[in-house]
């Protein structure tokens, strides 16, 4: 359902981002297949097509970091924008964005910050959940 939720993401806001404290392999492999506009994640260094042990991090402690110097570069209005998460290392970008929601959430602080809490099997009933709040 990942893609379909992302496909009715793209028809409420200008861009839909993946930002990912993982690595940039996995994480560039779903922004394909779910269709995302762009991802942001940690690089992983290599040399001659050889894994070379260094990562290049993106994608740190904060995420609000990351998406401030995301809002900068593609021009969003992080006070009209939205981000859904799962896990206590989403808790400061929830805080920089208008509307949050915590999917299957596995920390007590997200859930204190986020907008909507959402406990599903389905990607769509978060994103639905969200574009209710838009409507």
């Amino acid at each position: 359902h990942a893609q379909e939720g992302i496909s009715a993401l793209k028809k409420k806001f200008d861009l839909v981002i993946l930002v990912s404290g993982g690595i940039d392999v996995l994480v560039k492999d779903v922004q394909a297949r779910v269709g995302a506009d762009y991802s942001i994640s940690n690089r992983i260094l290599h040399t001659n097509g050889r894994i070379i042990g260094d990562v290049d991090i993106q994608v740190g402690d904060s995420k609000l970091d990351t998406i401030n110097r995301l809002a900068e570069s593609f021009n969003i209005d992080l006070s009209t924008s939205a981000a859904i998460g799962d896990d206590f290392n989403d808790t400061e970008m929830f805080q920089g964005v208008k509307y949050s929601v915590a999917f299957n959430s596995k920390s007590r602080e997200l859930d204190k910050v986020a907008t909507i809490k959402v406990d599903s099997g389905s990607f769509l009933d978060p994103v639905n959940r969200l574009i209710s709040l838009l409507d």
